[in-house]
C-alpha cells in the first residue's frame, strides 16, 4: 500500500493505493483524520507506516489516537490511546498489528496491544 494525502477545505484523509497493472495504482482505503498539515510530506508521512499489504498502522498525535488495519484498509480500529504523546514531530515503526514503535526527538514509545496503551521505553546510555 502506498499512503497519500487527500486534502479538501475543512476536511483531512489519507488515501491507500495499491499497485493494479503495469504502472498504475488503485485506490483501495481513505482514513479520515483530524488534520492533515500543509506540509504533509516533512510533518506526518512519519505517522504512517505499512507493515505489509494488509497491515497498516495511522497515528494520529494530534487526536493522540492510534488506527490499525490488517484488512488492507476496508476496516480500521481507532484506538483513543493512553501514553501517547500529543503532537507530531515523530516516526512510526511497526512490526505487526499489534507491535509498534513511536520515536520523538527525545523518547521512544512502545505498544503491544494494538496501539491501545503506550509506554516509555528505558534506553540504555553508553
Amino acid at each position: 500500500m502506498l499512503p497519500a494525502a487527500l486534502l479538501a477545505p475543512g476536511r483531512s484523509a489519507i488515501g491507500f493505493y495499491a499497485a493494479a497493472r503495469r504502472g498504475e495504482f488503485t485506490l483501495v482505503a481513505v482514513l479520515r483524520v483530524s488534520h492533515l498539515p500543509d506540509n504533509w510530506t516533512s510533518a506526518y508521512q512519519d505517522a504512517v507506516y505499512v507493515v505489509s499489504p494488509r497491515i497498516c498502522w495511522v497515528v494520529d498525535g494530534a487526536a493522540a489516537t492510534t488506527y490499525v488495519t490488517v484488512d488492507a484498509g476496508r476496516r480500521w480500529h481507532a484506538s483513543h490511546a493512553s501514553g501517547l504523546p500529543r503532537g507530531r514531530g515523530f516516526s512510526l515503526s511497526a512490526v505487526d498489528d499489534r507491535r509498534a514503535w513511536l520515536n520523538t526527538s527525545r523518547t521512544v514509545y512502545e505498544t503491544g496491544n494494538g496501539g491501545r496503551t503506550w509506554h516509555r521505553v528505558a534506553l540504555p546510555l553508553r
